[in-house]
């Protein structure tokens, strides 16, 4: 649909999955759920319900985006998981194809590890020095609770830009970090965090989740500042515009006016 004319292959929606391996989580039709709500909660006019998903989305019935929610069989945290530990780092020995995040922790020994206390908890911390695929010169710190030293799951990754600050230092900034506050009040204002109306805790989980990946998708659309707003505005001008490139470039190749009209669902 018209979602994907104007949006650059290396930022579109489709790519984005692909470099989280969401392909490997979700089939193609859940793929394209996904990719539809994501689409609307970017879109102006949604308030977090399904039927602004019915009505915004292409070909989407509300039942099928219900039933996505509800009952499709696919597991949320794993898409949780890689948004976290997803991203491939160069360390010695990986410096010409990298290696991602979780699988370099479960290569690590515990004794590569220190342990340290924050906030009355202990937690095993590694860090690495080095880049990622689009940043040179970070540091990210690798944590496992002590209790669950590589489990599944238990990883969590912190970055830091500052290479000055210790383990420590970025382990408890991240804690006590202030930047929860506007993540909250931008899901609420604009990808309909405070409006949603799903009813099972398995559909409420799932809505939760899609919207931190639509979250991560416009911060990264911003491209180099990871600015929400700027990320959001952009893509939100760029879906309205393939909108009309679909309208022309349909009208251009002969379309009938009433079956534009249908695809837009404003027959």
């Amino acid at each position: 649909m018209f979602q994907n004319i104007i949006i650059s292959n290396e930022l579109s929606i489709y790519k984005f999955f692909k470099q989280l391996n969401f392909d490997f989580y979700l089939t193609k039709p859940q793929l394209a759920h996904l990719e539809n709500i994501m689409n609307v909660m970017i879109s102006k006019g949604f308030n977090g319900k399904i039927s602004d998903i019915e009505e915004l989305a292409p070909s989407r019935h509300r039942t099928s985006i219900s039933r996505f929610l509800s009952n499709s069989s696919w597991n949320e945290k794993f898409l949780e998981r890689a948004l976290k530990t997803n991203r491939v780092i160069f360390p010695q020995g990986h410096e010409r194809l990298g290696i991602k995040l979780h699988k370099f922790a479960t290569s690590l020994d515990i004794k590569d590890f220190d342990l340290v206390t924050v906030k009355n908890k202990q937690y095993y911390i590694y860090t690495y020095i080095g880049k990622l695929k689009d940043r040179k010169n970070i540091a990210i710190v690798l944590s496992y609770p002590k209790d669950a030293f590589q489990k599944d799951g238990a990883l969590k990754t912190f970055i830091s830009l500052d290479k000055s600050l210790t383990q420590l230092n970025i382990l408890t900034q991240y804690i006590d970090r202030w930047a929860i506050e506007p993540f909250f009040r931008d899901c609420k204002t604009y990808l309909g965090l405070d409006g949603y109306q799903v009813r099972s805790k398995k559909s409420i989980n799932r809505y939760l989740t899609i919207m931190l990946v639509n979250y991560t998708y416009c911060k990264i659309y911003s491209n180099d500042y990871h600015h929400f707003n700027t990320g959001y505005k952009a893509a939100k001008k760029d879906l309205e515009k393939s909108k009309v490139i679909y309208i022309y470039e349909a009208a251009a190749n002969g379309m009938p006016i009433e079956k534009i009209f249908k695809s837009l669902k404003i027959a």
